[in-house]
Order: structure tokens, then C-alpha cells, then sequence
């Protein structure tokens, strides 16, 4: 073949690898356009009349196969003084959790998505499995929760709800999990896991007063 061939078909392959790392394939075969230059670290979002701030965060953008990414959700009140928020159940994302339990009494969640994902098509994608479907032990559930009493500058909260004495407990309303791959299958068919393939994933945080943020990171 002449010179100028192999110089041509070199191109064409240069070409080709730098058009694939452009775009992901995810879960559903849609080849979703996927901009690098957009990743973060860190997100929040500010409710519209709550004075709360979502706060997601990841501790990288970008890891290795058989590496694991940490995520970190939390509620914080803007303001400087006590700030009581009625309970709500206006939640952005249906399935979102805070562990094995759901997410309980926290009125926070997120979510794991393999594939580039948006407000505007987040409702077509389904989330990995995180946990390992199985019995599990969970705390006391509230049967009832009819406010979370923030503390000032602060994502710790008094928890109003089914308790005779009215103050039913205190804790910070944030949570946190280290990922390194997902289940498929069932508890009583068995269940497998695995490691975080190759492309970019979609880390969704939300409460239940509609806030939602959103993260992306990559696994080469």
C-alpha cells in the first residue's frame, strides 16, 4: 500500500478514537452526546422557599476500573436562625435512598445512573441496584414525620412527628456511601455483583421539597 495510504488510514483511526470518548453508550443503546469539560466535584441547589441547600458531592470526577467513587448528600439551612420546613413528599426522582432501609426518616436520597442523564430525560433511565438484596437491619421508622426543625447554618435537625413528647430525636440530615459497583438479581433467585464498567455515570441528589442535583463521573 502506498505511504500516503498509511498516513490516511492513521487519521481516519485517530479520528475514530477521539469521536468515541465524545459519546457514551448508555443502558437503553442511545448514544447520548457527553462533554467532559463539564465535570464537577460538587453540586448544590437552593429550594425556592425553604432557605434549604442541597449538597452533593463526589471525591472524583474521574477513577479507574476497580476503583470506587464516595458520595456525599446533605441538607443544609441557609439561614442564621432556627428554620422549621413542613414535611413534604414532593420528591424530583422516584426511588431515591439513603442506604439499604430507603430513605427512611432523612428527607434526602440519591441516585446511581449508568449513562449521561438530565432533568429532561432522567424519568427514562433506571438506577443501579447500590445494595445487596437480602434481609437487612434498619433503624426505627417514624410511622409519621410532620416537620424537621433545622439548626442555624447547620444540616443537623430536630425531627417533629408520631412521638408522644412531640420532639421525637435530633440527627444531621446527610448521608454518604462508597460505591464501587452494583447487584443485579434478587434475594431469593440469587444475586450477583459488579464492578463499575467503563463510560460515565450519573450521581442524582434530591429532597423530598423537589430539590434535585446533579453529578457525573468517569470510569476508564
Amino acid at each position: 500500500m502506498p505511504s500516503s495510504g498509511l498516513v490516511l488510514l492513521g487519521v481516519l483511526a485517530v479520528i475514530a478514537v477521539v469521536g468515541s470518548a465524545a459519546l457514551i453508550q448508555d443502558p437503553n443503546n442511545i448514544r447520548i452526546g457527553y462533554h467532559p469539560s463539564s465535570l464537577s466535584t460538587g453540586a448544590s441547589t437552593t429550594g425556592k422557599s425553604d432557605n434549604l441547600e442541597l449538597q452533593l458531592s463526589l471525591n472524583a470526577s474521574s477513577i479507574r476500573t476497580g476503583e470506587a467513587v464516595n458520595i456525599s448528600l446533605a441538607e443544609y439551612n441557609t439561614l442564621s436562625t432556627a428554620n422549621n420546613v413542613t414535611a413534604s413528599n414532593d420528591w424530583p426522582v422516584p426511588g431515591l435512598t439513603d442506604g439499604g432501609c430507603g430513605t427512611v426518616n432523612d428527607p434526602i436520597g440519591f441516585e446511581v445512573f449508568y449513562g449521561y442523564y438530565t432533568p429532561s430525560n432522567i424519568s427514562a433511565a433506571r438506577s443501579l441496584e447500590l445494595f445487596s438484596p437480602g434481609l437487612r437491619s434498619c433503624p426505627m421508622i417514624l410511622s409519621g414525620i410532620s416537620s424537621y426543625g433545622f439548626h442555624p447554618h447547620s444540616s443537623r435537625a430536630d425531627v417533629y412527628g408520631s412521638c408522644s413528647s412531640g420532639l421525637c430525636f435530633a440527627a444531621e440530615v446527610s448521608s454518604g456511601v462508597v460505591v464501587r459497583g452494583y447487584w443485579s438479581g434478587g434475594f431469593l433467585m440469587g444475586s450477583s455483583f459488579h464492578a463499575l464498567s467503563s463510560g460515565v455515570y450519573t450521581v442524582v441528589g434530591g429532597d423530598e421539597w423537589g430539590a434535585a442535583a446533579y453529578l457525573y463521573f468517569v470510569v476508564t
